[in-house]
C-alpha cells in the first residue's frame, strides 16, 4: 500500500505539473504571438517610412535635375551671347578706330578754327566741341583696347578671383 500511495502522489504531481506547465506554455505562446504581431506592425511602419523617403529622394533628385538644367540653359545662352559679341570683335575694332581717326581730324580742324576765330562766343563753342570730341576719342580708345584684350587669356589666379574662388 505504501507503494500505491507513492504512485498516486507521483501521478497527482505529474498531472498537476502537466496542467501547470500547459498553462504557462499557453501564456508564453500568447506572449510570443503578441511580440510577432508587434514586429509585423513595426516592419510595416518601417517599410512605409522607407517608401516615403524614397519618394522624397526621387522628388529632390527631380528638382535638382530641373535646377541643373535651368543653370545649364542659362549658361548656354550667356555663352552664345558672348560668342556673338566676340565674333564681331574685329569689325568693331575697325569701326572704332575709323571713328577715332575721324574724331582726331575733326579735333585738329576745330583747333585750327579756334586759332583763327576772334569771336569769344564762337571760340567757346569750338572749344566745347573739341572737349566733347576728345572725350569721345578717349572712350573709343578705351573700347578698342578692351576689344583687343579679349584675345588674351586671363591668368588663372585672376579668373579665380573674378569667379569668387578663394
Amino acid at each position: 500500500m505504501k507503494y500505491l500511495v507513492i504512485l498516486l502522489v507521483l501521478a497527482a504531481g505529474g498531472i498537476s505539473g502537466y496542467f501547470i506547465g500547459a498553462h504557462q506554455g499557453k501564456a508564453a505562446i500568447e506572449a510570443l504571438a503578441a511580440v510577432e504581431q508587434a514586429a509585423k506592425q513595426e516592419k510595416a511602419e518601417s517599410d512605409k517610412a522607407i517608401n516615403a523617403l524614397k519618394e522624397s529622394m526621387a522628388g529632390l533628385a527631380s528638382e535638382h535635375n530641373n535646377e541643373l538644367n535651368k543653370i545649364e540653359t542659362g549658361y548656354q545662352q550667356q555663352r552664345a551671347k558672348l560668342d556673338d559679341a566676340l565674333a564681331g570683335k574685329e569689325k568693331k575694332i575697325k569701326e572704332q578706330t575709323a571713328k577715332m581717326n575721324n574724331n582726331q581730324r575733326e579735333i585738329e580742324r576745330l583747333r585750327g578754327s579756334v586759332v583763327s576765330t576772334t569771336d569769344p562766343a564762337e571760340k567757346r563753342k569750338l572749344l566745347e566741341k573739341v572737349a566733347q570730341l576728345e572725350n569721345e576719342k578717349r572712350n573709343s580708345d578705351s573700347g578698342v583696347e578692351g576689344l583687343k584684350c579679349l584675345s588674351v587669356a586671363v591668368p588663372d589666379e585672376i579668373l579665380g578671383q573674378l569667379q569668387g574662388k578663394p
